[in-house]
């Protein structure tokens, strides 16, 4: 009886290893992947400032010629020549923002004002807006926006005083450009 229940779970086991195997084949037809991948980078916008060559027929210079960036990656500081103004009088200047045209993001422009470390002389004002677009929205690379800097003196600025006005455009950027 021994050699009769031996041959009988030889055939048990032989038969368990037959479905085990052909439930490992069956399973492993049923199973599938699939992977996906892509290139990750990430965007930007780079604010630049210009002041125009001739203030008496002011223009937005060329691409590369005097664009200059600023240090701080949120806003660009633009510094004029020495402005003279005389009592009662007025000086409008003009500057220019734009995003640079090899950034990959739109920009909004948020604000334009005096820095806070300008220094002006007594009885000498200065006013600060964009002129087009109004408000500088959606700049697309190389887009530009014009500003115009009103320095006025009163009749009670004294000679040969001195002082600095140094500019400040804010900037965000808005969405990245359709490839």
């Amino acid at each position: 009886m021994d050699v009769r229940r031996a041959r009988r779970v030889k055939i048990g086991l032989a038969g368990l290893a037959v479905l085990g195997i052909g439930a490992a084949l069956t399973s492993a037809a049923w199973t599938d992947v699939v992977f996906f991948d892509a290139d990750v980078t990430t965007g930007n916008f780079n604010l630049q400032g210009a002041l125009p060559a001739d203030q008496a027929a002011p223009a937005a210079p060329p691409d590369g010629a005097a664009w200059e960036e600023s240090d701080d990656i949120t806003a660009i500081t633009l510094t004029f020549d020495e402005i003279q103004v005389a009592p009662d009088e007025s000086v409008v200047l003009t500057g220019y923002v734009r995003n640079d045209p090899a950034s990959t993001w739109t920009a909004d422009l948020t604000a334009i004002a005096l820095d806070p470390t300008s220094s002006l002389p007594a009885g000498v004002t200065a006013v600060v807006a964009f002129t087009d677009p109004l408000p500088p929205e959606d700049l697309a690379p190389g887009d530009v926006a014009t500003f115009t800097l009103t320095v006025s003196a009163d009749d009670t600025v004294v000679e040969g005083a001195a002082g600095t006005i140094i500019v400040r455009a804010d900037g965000e950027s808005v969405d990245p450009v359709a490839p």
